[in-house]
């Protein structure tokens, strides 16, 4: 009963803190921390986010749709952005899609009440991981912090491929891109081939 109290308090506090006490600027970035966009439409997620991860990360800015996220990430070019998935002006699809483009070394992890097919196509598309909504903050954290990871590390594979490089060692296998997928997105990797039809 405290921990309801504490969250209903929380959350009150969050819907009237100005979203701007928890943005800094990009000039800012003397900051050891990873940078991070928001992008959700709920005012309080927001708040309530940008509070949780202040600690590990500088908020270099936040959305509430998707053609507003793209326009952030692309102005603040983040280590990383958290995406809803469920937003205006084209959600989670624009934003991805968008974000690919404008800012190709941003890592996107999306974040939704389920996983579905969509979050398939939008990993497809470029998203580097998936989170639940309610995930504990600290776990969210580290989560942030592996996407970068791989994301980093997806982009130097991709970039030796261009240049020529044998990178035999790097391709991996079915089962692998499973696990590596469950690693990303917490989800189990029987969960993950049953929403795409891999056996």
């Amino acid at each position: 009963m405290n921990e309801d109290h504490d969250a209903s308090r929380l959350k009150r506090w969050a819907q009237s803190a100005p979203m701007d006490m928890w943005v800094t600027t990009p000039a800012s970035q003397g900051s050891a921390r990873p940078r991070l966009v928001i992008a959700d439409d709920d005012p309080v997620v927001q708040s309530v986010l940008g509070m949780a991860l202040s600690r590990e990360f500088e908020l270099v800015g936040v959305a509430g749709d998707g053609e507003e996220a793209v326009e952030v990430v692309r102005d603040s070019q983040p280590h990383a952005a958290l995406v809803d998935i469920a937003m205006p002006r084209g959600g989670g699809p624009r934003a991805v899609r968008g974000i690919v483009d404008a800012a190709p070394d941003t890592a996107i992890v999306l974040l939704s009440g389920q996983w579905s097919r969509l979050v398939n196509e939008l990993i497809d598309a470029g998203a580097i991981g998936f989170r639940r909504k309610g995930i504990a903050p600290h776990a969210l954290a580290e989560a942030l912090i592996e996407s970068i990871r791989i994301h980093t590390a997806e982009r130097r594979e991709s970039m030796w491929a261009l240049l020529g490089w044998d990178a035999t060692a790097l391709n991996h296998s079915q089962r692998d891109r499973w696990r590596r997928d469950e690693a990303r997105t917490g989800v189990p990797a029987s969960e993950i081939r049953a929403s795409r039809g891999d056996n």
